[in-house]
């Protein structure tokens, strides 16, 4: 599908400039909390085969009023640090320094949000920043997308104020590319990073709320008995630091992962892992990918890939109705 753009004429880019301010939903509605969910994990949370070029049909006004960070860690050229301490979110900002952060948020997406009304598909997003919700850079020309897209507008739908923390790279595993707390691999750069990103919104002059964790790895883990055997200790140590550093025991983690993969098929004892973390741990459930059309031996195609978000929801609604996090 080729990109489409609009050539307006300047009055009416001026008119349709002026139609997005009013009708910008986030942020001209004064939205002050943000309902934070985070996403982590490797291929089928990256979108490794959502070619952008079949971006789920919506309103764009909607999903401009999602904001969305994203990080792809080797893309990014991150170094992988140990967690830092206590960090820039928990300071006090001043009400003068939180109006102009919010005015200069409001100029800059305003900016981009109404370039980005004039083309369809939308062009990628910028990484490591707040922006919306929308296709990113990498795998395909006009970038590629994951499930976020789907689970954030139902989200949006139920009148919460979803903001998206997307962090995801494909071929990884905990054992040799996440690792644990404090052992510098993708988990503390995760976790450093959504600090940031909060830190930011905090910043902008908005009220932060995590309302769940989604984490959809696992396959790469199934690569050996060795692996596979130590799956739940490891994912059971990662979701008690992220209880202990930045979560509540009370917020809502969904648990996900290609069952049918070849590697899952034949070391059942990663399915099994989250199960039981499902069974072992307060506010935890799985959500199942069984069933979900496939473009090669496990990555999801576009469809799927909408698919899929909508059965996270679900799955999300479900948990949070238990919890005490839940927004209803």
């Amino acid at each position: 599908m080729k990109t489409f753009r609009i050539c307006a004429a300047p009055v009416l880019r001026t008119w349709l400039m002026i139609a997005v301010l009013a009708c910008w939903p986030f942020y001209v509605q004064g939205a002050d909390v943000v309902d934070l969910f985070i996403l982590a994990g490797q291929s089928n949370m990256q979108g490794y085969m959502g070619d952008a070029s079949k971006f789920p049909p919506g309103s764009s006004i909607t999903d401009l009023s999602i904001p969305f960070y994203y990080v792809e860690p080797a893309m990014d050229g991150h170094d992988l640090a140990p967690k830092p301490s206590a960090v820039s979110e928990t300071r006090p900002i001043s009400a003068a320094a939180k109006s102009i952060a919010k005015a200069k948020q409001l100029w800059s997406d305003f900016r981009r949000g109404s370039a980005r009304l004039l083309e369809w598909p939308p062009a990628p997003v910028p990484r490591l920043q707040w922006t919306y919700l929308g296709p990113q850079w990498g795998r395909f020309p006009g970038g590629h997308f994951g499930p976020e897209v789907s689970f954030a507008r139902k989200l949006l739908e139920d009148g919460l104020h979803p903001a998206i923390f997307k962090y995801s790279k494909e071929s990884t595993s905990l054992t040799d590319d996440w690792k644990g707390p404090g052992e510098g691999g993708l988990y503390d750069d995760f976790l450093k990073t959504l600090r940031r990103a909060i830190s930011d919104l905090n910043h902008a002059g908005y009220s932060v709320k995590i309302r769940g964790l989604v984490w959809i790895q696992g396959e790469n883990d199934a690569l050996t008995e060795e692996a596979a055997d130590r799956y739940f200790n490891r994912l059971q140590a990662i979701i008690r630091d992220l209880r202990q550093e930045i979560l509540t025991n009370r917020t809502p983690v969904i648990l996900g992962a290609d069952e049918m993969h070849p590697h899952m098929a034949l070391r059942p004892q990663v399915k099994a892992a989250q199960e039981a973390m499902a069974k072992a741990e307060p506010c935890v459930i799985r959500s199942s990918m069984q069933g979900l059309k496939k473009a090669d031996f496990t990555h999801l195609t576009p469809e799927s890939l909408v698919d899929h978000g909508l059965r996270l929801y679900r799955s999300y609604r479900r948990i949070a109705a238990d919890c005490s996090s839940s927004p209803r």
